[in-house]
């Protein structure tokens, strides 16, 4: 899948990488035992389609994909009825569970044409905002081939061609990075403002991969440079419900961004990702860490020493989802990063990061990646997990303690997200 590998990170940065159910009527009113309602997105073949999945029993059984009007690379839900879902110049809503999806791409202010949006997050009902990047700036696309000589080579008998360059196509979303924000359900999409502090450099070809937004108004998010090589990732800060984001890298313990963030309450936070790891013994080792701010990212504290590594080693975490300031649960990849060892690797927290544990029994394949993790509440979890480039669903009954795949026929899932029981949405 075409964007999927921008979410893999190294260094500490993102190399950057959704109709009604069938077997629920509307969408999960009618859940067994008040079972969570589970939504998930991703593309059929080749990417030139776009479906949605329900489940109403918490991710162990999907309805048949149905189509969607947009692209969808990532989702949020709200309740059991209430869905997002955003991708290359698409975001697309539903209110009844997906009987019905309206194109909201005609409600984002001028111009659309050529963004990318990678995720989106919803505090309420209302205000949601959705992260990606702007179209490529044509000013930083390089216009013709490097001259190799000071002055002109020395003539031949042969009559070679003058050497010519056409810069290649930018993908859609290829610029500056992007935040739109909402305060009506999507009836309107606006641009949020970007604070790049005192190094704007990396925001010149960027994206946003991972967002989160609370009702209390914070939020964080963070992505890296599109060029290669990558120039150092960010990790932005909302205090007042999206409208105004800015960079606080130069105030993380790492220095760089992540691949993913999570958000709970007015000030608690955290950033997870892959950075070098010099103790293991071998060469471009990595390992994962996760950083955590209870004053909404004025000061952060490094919790990666807090990683068990007891029983499995940890290459990176590529997903994190926090239900309050203390039960949090960590996925991505286990082995050592780098080095032909992949997995499905996860770690969860009862005490706000201070111990990440690993007791967990995955019965996944053994190159298996944790790329997007959400829970309804502390038993309840769903995932999506990649396998040679072909992504399926995860489902948790007990906290993450156990984990089975559940594949969705027809679909080559991107993300997920899930309700909390009777309640509000988690994604």
């Amino acid at each position: 899948m075409r964007l999927r590998e921008r979410r893999l990170p190294l260094l500490g940065v993102a190399l950057t990488l959704t109709t009604a159910f069938a077997g629920c009527g509307d969408g999960g009113d009618s859940g067994r035992g008040g079972s969570p309602t589970a939504l998930a997105v991703g593309c059929r073949g080749k990417c030139d389609s776009w479906a949605a999945a329900w489940s109403s029993d918490g991710g162990h059984t999907w309805s048949s994909p149905s189509d969607l009007p947009g692209a969808a690379w990532g989702v949020a839900l709200v309740g059991r009825r209430e869905a997002w879902a955003v991708g290359d110049e698409s975001i697309v809503h539903t209110s009844d569970g997906g009987k019905a999806w309206e194109d909201q791409a005609a409600h984002i202010d001028a111009p659309g044409a050529g963004i990318a949006l990678l995720e989106v997050a919803f505090a309420t009902t209302d205000r949601g905002v959705a992260v990606g990047a702007e179209p490529v700036d044509p000013a930083t696309v390089p216009t013709a081939l490097p001259t190799p000589h000071a002055t002109p080579p020395p003539q031949t008998d042969f009559d070679f061609p003058t050497p010519t360059f056409t810069p290649p196509p930018s993908p859609p979303g290829s610029g500056p990075p992007l935040v739109l924000i909402t305060t009506n359900g999507g009836a309107r999409w606006s641009r949020a403002t970007i604070l790049p502090g005192d190094d704007p450099a990396p925001f010149e070809n960027a994206r946003l991969t991972s967002v989160c937004l609370t009702p209390e108004g914070f939020g964080l998010a963070t992505g890296s440079s599109t060029r290669f090589p990558p120039r150092r990732g960010f990790i932005l800060r909302t205090r007042d419900g999206g409208s105004t984001w800015e960079n606080l890298v130069d105030r993380t313990p790492h220095g760089g961004g992540g691949a993913a963030v999570a958000c709970a309450g007015a000030s608690d936070g955290w950033v997870t990702g892959t950075s070098l790891n010099a103790m293991e013994p071998c060469f471009f080792c990595t390992a994962p860490f996760v950083i955590h701010t209870a004053d909404a990212g004025t000061t952060w504290e490094d919790q990666s020493g807090n990683v068990d590594r007891s029983v499995s080693t940890m290459g990176g975490f590529l997903a994190i989802s926090v239900l309050d300031g203390s039960i949090g649960f960590a996925g991505g990849e286990r082995g050592i990063g780098g080095q032909g060892f992949p997995g499905a690797g996860f770690r969860r927290t009862a005490d706000g990061g201070r111990h990440w544990t690993d007791d967990v029994t995955l019965d996944v394949a053994d190159d298996c990646q944790i790329l997007h993790l959400a829970f309804a509440d502390a038993s309840h979890g769903v995932a999506m997990c990649q396998t040679r480039g072909i992504a399926d669903t995860l489902v948790t009954d007990d906290g993450g303690g156990t984990w089975a795949r559940v594949p969705i026929s027809g679909l080559d899932v991107s993300d997920v997200a899930i309700t909390r029981t009777g309640g509000e949405g988690a994604r």
